[in-house]
């Protein structure tokens, strides 16, 4: 309808035309326009306002310096997502009682030389997720700031998707045993690691040269530590895979020290990205089966070795080394001019040494003061396989007999050789005696 007729139509009607008929008028036009135009009006009205900026969140206070008797008993400390830290230990605390729980994406800052000792009675569970892990650092971003975590619990500790990094200022316990690290497990303690960062410590990565402790690990990356990235005793040393990263250390080895040296059951030293480093004797007791796997790299010191022995019947335990033609296995001095050999005593399970090279093993074995022997030295007549092996840059014989005062070749019935290379080997393939040459 047009706005004429719309006129038109108002003054035809016959009733008296004054005020209210002209505000009638009024809004019949409004209402003709809007109909003209409806699809206008229509889409003025359905569009809602802008929504206003939604203002800043307000800033929480700073985060919470924990009293050194704060965990007397059961306690959780939980993520304040408007903080970057959450809290700050500014000592070094004795955890005794009581469950330890630090919840995901919580951040702790510790003081100088602070850090926290787990004691038997206590428990720590630390457990991050991929979205919001867990970070355990210094006030100070200073390689070897703060003290470090010591677990010395046999209750079921936990770590996960936690990030510790700055540690290592100081020793953790201050009488023997000596733990050092940013992260170490006493005797007799108990702890899982997964999907954890030990990053810039003063001292090793990881301590875990306690005796008897149970620990489980996957996903380390320990990388930027003054030291090695972890110490462990032989009995634990087959905890690590190729599932977690070792590289980035002042020393980039994995150290076997002398303690906890003995192995009585059946593990694999698995082939890591970077070599182990065995300290001292290993030793491979009766029901103890060690394994070393294709493409690992052993280094031993100079008064190092691996020795299978047992002194009691039935002498089950053996020493196998298994590598393949695309991966073989290396032994060798971490001098690059000496260390003991491989060592079997009376074994009665078939031991396998294949694909493997063994260099500068010098044959001194100081558990029975034995010297200048042969790469792999054995007594009373073990069961033992060697094959596709190269023996390299030896001082004295690739395998060695012990004959004691005899000086007639053993007849060996348990020793099987075969596809042997001897470079540079100054004694021969096969020597005999008593081991006092």
């Amino acid at each position: 309808m047009s706005i004429k007729n719309i006129y038109k139509l108002t003054f035809n009607m016959k009733t008296k035309f004054h005020y209210k008929h002209l505000l009638n008028f009024k809004w019949l036009i409004i209402g003709g326009i809007c109909l003209l135009t409806a699809t206008s009006c229509e889409k003025d009205e359905k569009q809602p306002p802008e929504p206003a900026p939604a203002p800043a969140p307000e800033p929480t206070e700073g985060a919470v310096v924990l009293p050194c008797n704060y965990f007397d008993t059961n306690t959780l400390l939980v993520n304040d997502t408007l903080k970057d830290v959450d809290y700050i230990i500014d000592c070094f605390m004795l955890v005794q009682n009581g469950e330890v729980i630090i919840e995901e994406g919580v951040t702790i800052e510790f003081s100088e030389h602070a850090g926290l000792s787990i004691s038997d009675g206590a428990r720590l569970i630390a457990e991050g997720t991929p979205e919001a892990p867990i970070t355990l650092t210094g006030v100070e971003k200073t390689q070897g700031y703060w003290r470090g975590i010591l677990i010395n619990s046999d209750l079921s500790n936990s770590i996960s998707h936690t990030t510790i990094e700055y540690a290592g200022s100081q020793d953790l316990s201050p009488t023997a045993p000596i733990y050092r690290g940013s992260l170490a497990a006493a005797s007799g303690s108990q702890l899982h690691l997964s999907h954890v960062k030990v990053l810039n410590g003063g001292r090793y990565g990881l301590d875990f040269t306690g005796q008897n402790a149970e620990i489980s690990v996957d996903h380390l990356t320990i990388s930027g530590n003054n030291n090695y990235p972890v110490k462990v005793g032989a009995y634990n040393a087959h905890i690590f895979d190729s599932n977690s990263t070792f590289v980035g250390n002042a020393a980039d080895y994995l150290n076997i020290g002398t303690f906890a040296y003995e192995i009585e059951e059946v593990v694999e030293w698995k082939k890591l990205d970077v070599p182990y480093l065995v300290d001292g004797g290993v030793h491979i007791k009766n029901n103890g089966f060690l394994t070393i796997a294709a493409g690992t790299e052993v280094n031993f010191r100079s008064a190092a070795y691996l020795q299978a022995r047992d002194n009691a019947s039935p002498y089950n335990y053996g020493i196998n080394v298994m590598g393949t033609p695309a991966e073989p296995v290396l032994l060798r001095a971490h001098n690059g001019t000496n260390w003991g050999g491989i060592y079997y005593n009376n074994s009665q399970e078939n031991s396998i040494i294949k694909h493997t090279i063994i260099e500068h093993a010098k044959g001194d074995f100081s558990v029975e003061n034995l010297t200048n022997t042969g790469a792999v030295f054995m007594r009373a007549n073990p069961h033992v396989t060697i094959e596709d092996t190269e023996f390299r840059d030896l001082p004295n014989c690739a395998y060695y007999a012990y004959t004691g005062a005899s000086t007639n070749q053993p007849d060996m019935p348990n020793l099987s050789t075969s596809n042997l290379l001897l470079t540079n080997v100054a004694g021969g393939e096969f020597c005999w005696g008593d081991g006092t040459e």
